[in-house]
């Protein structure tokens, strides 16, 4: 019976020190810092403010993707807009892109939904070469509807994503969107 006793007692003290633990453990424990995330990736367009007589015109802006110092495998935009304002919207490549030479790269998804406003386009790495920086990704074009007075924007959701080899989930932590200005 002491036994029992001593066995039980042991059993308790370990579940609370295990208890009292698990309580403290999520202050002490050790964290990883990622730095991918604290030095994210960026995509944004350039000229950031495209100024058109919104007269029927064809307007285009260069997507730019900013890595800051990691190494990028892939990358998927996605991009919201007013149908009622622009449309025959697309995104192309640009010839040596991001990623280099067309050689270098797949595109693995290209898709424009004009009835709801959204544009769909991703790019994945295709050899072991480095793609760092800041570099054009692509090349968004669009037409203005006639007659336009007001100004529109075309601007990246928060679907889009930059992967890299070392890193589960998306290194983007910032946007900037295209204004399209009527003048």
């Amino acid at each position: 019976m002491r036994l029992l006793v001593i066995l039980l007692g042991i059993v308790l003290v370990v579940s609370f020190l295990f208890l009292g633990l698990s309580y403290v453990s999520p202050f002490l424990s050790f964290k990883p810092q990622n730095k991918e995330l604290s030095t994210g990736a960026t995509l944004s367009f350039k000229p950031q403010v495209v100024y058109s007589d919104c007269n029927n015109s064809s307007e285009s802006a260069e997507i730019f993707l900013n890595s800051q110092s990691n190494s990028v495998v892939g990358a998927q935009i996605e991009l919201s807009y007013n149908p009622n304002m622009l449309y025959d919207v697309t995104i192309q490549p640009t010839q040596h892109n991001f990623f280099g030479a067309p050689q270098n790269y797949s595109v693995v998804l290209n898709e424009t939904r004009a009835e709801y406003g959204r544009v769909s386009y991703a790019v994945n790495k295709m050899t072991e070469a480095t793609a760092l920086g800041d570099k054009s990704l692509a090349v968004v074009s669009f037409r203005t509807f006639s007659p336009a007075s007001e100004s529109s924007t075309i601007t990246f959701l928060n679907k889009s994503t930059v992967q890299t080899a070392t890193s589960l989930s998306s290194i983007l932590n910032a946007t900037t969107p295209l204004t399209i200005q009527c003048q």
